[in-house]
């Protein structure tokens, strides 16, 4: 109703619009909306001033407005309002191939956006009560420097309200989940600093990283009260790859580690569909097939389990600029067992699948 060329400003409208902005936590269209020709549009901004860092509202005095139509204050086109506030609120940031192909499967952008240094797949997915923009880009090369290059690149351009990390990942033996299951990170524990000392006993590790923003937190409390008004998302149809057997064989000669592999499958062998469970997931520089090194990291962080290699980098760039992020990962492999290939597909496209269902429940939009 802002965009229409013959809306006419009524009393309080500016205070109603700022209310607005406040619920929805609209940062970017806030301060966009203070630097307006408009000065309804600068009042309302006015009101949401909290949303504003401080050095640009420091100084700012409430703006004299006068109730007239829109299409008269001064600003030469109404759709570029409509543009400056189709704000993106979720970026995708994915890295393998796989990764990539199975997040457009499940989401269907149909726009691009062209960046500075990259394009973008736009896909608007209805949600209660409107509609999420979600920008999708891909990260070519793996590794935490590139994820935080990416990140940064992705924010530069589009100011997404939420960073979501999604693709594959290791696991640990565990009777919480198994191949083809989503880990959610509730704390990204970033463990790429390394003392390798004289012998690899000696070996130290610092814990970096740490909780998510509470606006990632608020989410993830939430994940199995979301999941359960929407399980349509582990179904055969919603994943769309068929999901291969367990069978394979241990890599490693640690016997305690290679007993809880075999407990683990036997537990979760008889189910025919993926579970989500938020854990902690560990992300360094290196591709994790070494149970002992699993076990040296979880002797500092106890919690550990999951592992991969880009989240810390866009945790780190993410929370210097008060941006929520997430970490969505679909195993791929279970730490010290052989599986099938399959299993990388399949996880692939169950966290997608995953993605797709937070996104439409209206999670990062309300």
């Amino acid at each position: 109703w802002l965009c229409h060329d013959q809306y006419q400003w009524q009393q309080n409208d500016d205070k109603k619009l700022g209310s607005f902005l406040i619920a929805r936590e609209w940062k970017t269209t806030t301060r966009r909306l203070r630097w307006s020709g408009n000065q309804n549009l600068k009042s309302a901004a006015w009101y949401a001033r909290e949303l504003i860092p401080f050095f640009e509202e420091m100084f700012w005095q409430k703006p004299t407005i006068s109730n007239v139509p829109l299409h008269s204050s001064g600003l030469a086109n109404a759709s570029r309002l409509e543009e400056s506030m189709n704000t993106i609120d979720v970026g995708i940031i994915t890295m393998k191939e796989e990764e990539f192909t199975a997040v457009l499967d499940k989401l269907k952008p149909d726009k691009i956006d062209k960046g500075k240094n990259r394009d973008y797949d736009i896909a608007s997915i209805h949600i209660p009560g409107g509609t999420c923009q979600v920008a999708i880009t891909r990260c070519i090369q793996q590794g935490n420097s590139y994820a935080q290059s990416t990140a940064s690149e992705l924010w530069n351009d589009l100011e997404p309200n939420f960073i979501l990390v999604v693709g594959i990942g290791g696991g640990i033996p565990t009777p919480d989940f198994c191949l083809g299951d989503i880990v959610i990170s509730d704390h990204i524990q970033d463990l790429s600093l390394e003392d390798t000392g004289t012998s690899s006993a000696e070996k130290r590790y610092s814990t970096l990283g740490g909780p998510l923003h509470s606006s990632a937190s608020r989410i993830v409390e939430r994940i199995r009260a979301i999941e359960r008004k929407d399980e349509t998302w582990k179904s055969p149809e919603s994943i769309g790859v068929n999901r291969p057997s367990f069978d394979g064989e241990v890599t490693t000669s640690n016997k305690a580690w290679n007993t809880d592999i075999l407990k683990a499958f036997r537990h979760h062998r008889q189910r025919v569909k993926p579970v989500a469970t938020a854990q902690t997931i560990a992300s360094s520089d290196r591709l994790i097939k070494d149970p002992d090194l699993i076990n040296r990291w979880r002797s500092v962080s106890k919690g550990i389990a999951a592992v991969e290699m880009e989240s810390a980098g866009v945790y780190v760039f993410c929370q210097r600029n008060d941006i929520p992020v997430m970490a969505i990962r679909g195993i791929s492999d279970i730490v010290g067992w052989e599986r099938s290939e399959e299993w990388t597909l399949y996880a692939c496209h169950s966290a997608a699948a995953f993605t797709r269902m937070l996104i439409q429940s209206g999670a990062f939009c309300l």
